[in-house]
């Protein structure tokens, strides 16, 4: 398979996936509808007078036209009939087409450079923030998704490719869900060139975004309701997660990674400033240092400055106190000039 075809089978896995959840959304609203209308109809052969009943079949055969109005309409199935999307696949990645010559860059480093240790932190998705997916669709991954398959095998890649595994639960990579959505928490492999590799592309910039990949669960859908007209997803549950990974184009804006250092043993918090991030990452041990030695500088200034606010303190009590005892000394001098 040619590299543009490769790259278009992967670019249309999701929205072939996501077709057949829309199109088995839309039948069983459309099948339920469609019973509620032949019940209420039988109902009304044997009891014509009832006109409650003729007034809830009129509304269901208007929610019905509407139904297939939205259907006719739907932003994913024109999408996907526009580009002729291929029909295979149930493995969702939410992210963009990939930089092969990136990856192709990935198995070179010098053995010095590759003494890596340390961590990968970050978030793989998202939750309650629309991403519009492929152009087609908007998506929204509710609070709590991820429960269940926070226990899955999975592995950190890049790119969602399987030949640049990173690090896999549950021995060296950890999930949890939070109120900002996937964290995932990753031991860097020490003396390897590909971790090499990443660190420093993540260290200057060049990689800070993540993404999954997954079978879905339950979700829902609703047609025309999303940003620009487009049609809403709502993934309510997962029934698989394959993998977690840094891309170079992702598809949920809010994910983030960074890297902590194996000195620092506290993890960045889940408000992290996102654009002070980098400063901190990129630290040089030498740079560190010097810091340090700043910091000892700056408390031994902040005590010699604390010093000199309890002596003027000290001063200030003292001259209270001396004014004090003049004022005494001069009400007693006039109360014995007036006697």
């Amino acid at each position: 398979m040619s590299e543009e075809h490769r790259e278009q089978a992967v670019s249309n896995r999701p929205l072939s996936e996501a077709v057949r959840s829309l199109t088995g959304w839309f039948q069983n609203e459309a099948a339920t509808v469609n019973r509620a209308i032949a019940l209420g109809r039988e109902h009304l052969v044997t009891h014509p007078e009832d006109g409650e009943t003729r007034a809830s079949v009129r509304q269901l055969e208007q929610d019905r036209e509407k139904l297939h109005r939205d259907w006719e309409n739907s932003s994913l199935r024109k999408h996907v009939e526009s580009r002729d999307a291929a029909r295979t696949g149930t493995i969702e990645r939410r992210a963009g087409l990939a930089m092969p010559g990136l990856a192709a860059g990935l198995s070179r480093g010098t053995s010095a450079e590759a003494k890596t240790r340390g961590r990968f932190i970050g978030y793989a998705a998202v939750t309650n923030q629309p991403a519009v997916i492929g152009g087609a669709f908007e998506e929204v991954i509710s609070a709590g998704a991820f429960a269940g398959v926070l226990r899955d095998d999975v592995v950190l890649s890049f790119n969602h490719n399987d030949d640049y595994v990173l690090a896999r639960t549950p021995r060296t990579l950890s999930l949890t869900e939070d109120t900002h959505g996937l964290r995932i928490e990753a031991e860097a492999f020490p003396r390897d060139s590909l971790t090499s590799t990443i660190r420093r592309r993540i260290s200057r910039g060049d990689l800070s975004k993540m993404s999954f990949a997954f079978t879905p669960g339950e979700d829902t859908w609703e047609l025309g309701k999303g940003a620009g007209g487009l049609d809403r997803r709502r993934l309510l549950s997962f029934s698989r997660l394959w993998d977690v990974s840094l891309v170079t184009r992702p598809a949920y804006d809010g994910t983030r990674v960074w890297i902590v250092d194996a000195e620092r043993s506290a993890a960045p918090a889940t408000d992290y400033d996102w654009d002070a991030e980098p400063s901190v990452r990129t630290i040089s041990p030498a740079r560190q240092r010097r810091l340090e030695a700043d910091l000892v500088e700056i408390e031994g200034q902040l005590r010699a400055d604390r010093e000199k606010v309890r002596q003027r303190s000290r001063d200030v009590a003292y001259n209270y106190d001396e004014m004090g005892r003049l004022i005494c000394e001069v009400e007693r001098w006039r109360t014995l000039q007036s006697s």
